[in-house]
């Protein structure tokens, strides 16, 4: 059977880690729920959302626990961001064990994939911005400057964005080169349209990221402002 408190506290560590979160949890045996709260519908709701579905997936997997997730599974009720249910008994990856134990914090001792790959794996892209201002704003930073896209800026877009922006935040974490979110998911609308056109038109920024130490980029990366698919 499965590991219900487990699975339970792997979510509840996505909520502490971003506070304040529009959301809450139900389990039910080998399912969990993420249901939003009806007064908020907003962007920072859906991609921590996503962030925690994700969450409970790595605990669960470095468990020994394969875990399906289903975004907006039910179009009657708006309200059920997604749900998380455990399907059978696995092997726990070396990839997912490691992104478990960097929720704690620790460093992985195992190669990782890159955080461009990370960001692939869930269907986003991480694009260098190429500048250390945001649009429109004064303030110097002093790391290097990501931002994470979607091809869609669709509720369920937003949700995989989710799982994307933990992905990349916890593959740092366990490189040891920790990112930080600049701004706060909520004021990243303000920005959208000046990091859209500065990636060049097509993409959808979800949420821009400060590395304190540059990421080793994938071979042949484009700049930002290349119109085109960036390869991974």
């Amino acid at each position: 059977m499965t590991r219900i408190p487990d699975f339970t506290a792997a979510l509840e560590a996505a909520r502490a880690a971003r506070r304040g979160q529009p959301w809450r949890l139900v389990a039910t045996g080998g399912r969990m729920d993420v249901l939003l709260d009806p007064d908020d519908e907003s962007r920072q709701a859906r991609l921590t959302g996503g962030a925690a579905v994700l969450s409970g997936q790595l605990v669960l997997a470095a468990a020994g626990y394969a875990a399906t997730a289903v975004f907006l599974p039910d179009r009657e009720r708006p309200e059920l961001l997604a749900t998380l249910s455990v399907r059978a008994r696995s092997r726990p990856g070396a990839v997912d064990s490691a992104l478990a134990q960097a929720l704690d914090g620790r460093r992985a001792h195992t190669p990782l994939p890159s955080v461009f790959g990370a960001a692939a794996r869930e269907g986003a892209e991480l694009i260098p911005l190429g500048v250390s201002c945001l649009p429109g704003e004064e303030t110097v930073h002093s790391g290097q400057l990501m931002v994470l896209s979607s091809f869609a800026d669709s509720p369920h877009a937003q949700l995989r964005a989710g799982c994307a922006l933990q992905r990349v935040l916890l593959t740092a974490i366990a490189q040891g080169a920790p990112a930080r979110l600049v701004p706060s998911p909520e004021k990243i609308v303000d920005l959208q349209h000046a990091l859209r056109e500065r990636l060049g038109g097509w993409l959808n920024p979800q949420a821009v990221l400060e590395f304190e130490a540059a990421p080793m980029p994938p071979a042949q990366r484009r700049p930002a402002n290349v119109r085109g698919r960036q390869p991974v």
